[in-house]
């Protein structure tokens, strides 16, 4: 599986350093092991699917949680859902879902305040959309569009009342122009090339 929280993880304080870089070890270092974490099975009745719990960081406790769904006439279980503690204070920082073994929503809390930091969204297994709050306030102020795999649009919310006044247009992955609304009545003001 791919990851797409590459350089999605924007790190604008750098007390949050310690969080993006508790991630990159996590996952760096729990999906690749030849030998892997040892899961902890139990079924569990709730919409007939499988439960996992994984000590992938290997503290003694579970860290990551997985729903599969039974593979039929010998097909492989298919992941559904994954939460993942990152910092081992036993709340989800990180979950993942899916549909037909393509993600469907990823959302992320950097700062393990309780709140979603970062959220994709994908369509058919494609990014089409990222939300990020870039203050960590939970509060969403960026939202990047894309369209075959390239960044199309940006909209970013530059004064926090959870509108887009700024608007950036890109084709093959290049900034094309920009529009703004200074005075943050809902109509553009300003457009650059």
């Amino acid at each position: 599986m791919r990851m797409t929280l590459r350089a999605h993880i924007y790190i604008v304080n750098t007390k949050h350093l310690l969080g993006a870089l508790a991630l990159v070890a996590l996952f760096g270092h729990g999906c690749s092991s030849a030998t892997g974490p040892k899961p902890v099975t139990s079924k569990e009745p709730e919409k007939g699917l499988e439960f996992v719990k994984l000590d992938v960081a290997r503290r003694g406790r579970p860290d990551t949680w997985r729903w599969l769904k039974k593979g039929q006439n010998g097909q492989p279980s298919e992941i559904v859902r994954e939460e993942v503690d990152l910092n081992g204070d036993g709340k989800v920082d990180f979950q993942k879902k899916f549909a037909q073994g393509k993600p469907l929503l990823f959302t992320l809390d950097l700062d393990f305040d309780g709140r979603n930091d970062l959220i994709e969204h994908y369509i058919d297994g494609a990014l089409v959309r990222i939300e990020s709050s870039h203050n960590f306030s939970g509060k969403m102020d960026t939202w990047r569009f894309f369209e075959k795999g390239a960044l199309a649009r940006v909209e970013r919310d530059t004064n926090g009342d959870g509108k887009p006044d700024e608007w950036m247009y890109y084709a093959q992955d290049k900034l094309q122009r920009t529009a703004r609304d200074l005075n943050y009545d809902g109509v553009v003001d300003t457009w650059e090339e």
